[in-house]
């Protein structure tokens, strides 16, 4: 799995962080009309309104959490959705994936 992350949804509160990440991420573009477009690498976990950025350059921070508080707690819903869409595109060419295991665990 090149991409595994533990996501929680509160309200419109979505927070998470990165379990496990592969040196060979490639990041993901999703479809225009989704709320989150892209997962990316850039220097720290951070979820901002249409992106997810996951482990960077700034190793330090590799296991920090991640969070953004949408609008309403249906924009947070599909957030987690487009989320759950990238990863499984991200982990998609992985010949030894399980169809059901996308990648993303709920945690509580």
């Amino acid at each position: 799995m090149k991409l595994k992350l533990g996501l929680q949804r509160v309200g419109s509160i979505v927070f998470g962080r990165v379990l496990e990440q592969d040196n060979d991420f490639e990041p993901a573009v999703g479809e225009e009309t989704c709320i989150v477009l892209s997962i990316e690498s850039l220097d720290n976990p951070e979820l901002s309104r249409n992106a997810l950025f996951v482990r960077g350059d700034y190793k330090a921070r590799d296991n920090s959490w991640f969070a953004y508080d949408y609008e309403c707690e249906e924009t947070a819903i599909q957030a987690v959705e487009d989320i759950k869409a990238l990863v499984k595109m991200v982990n998609s060419d992985e010949e030894t994936k399980k169809p059901e295991d996308c990648g993303l665990e709920i945690i509580e």
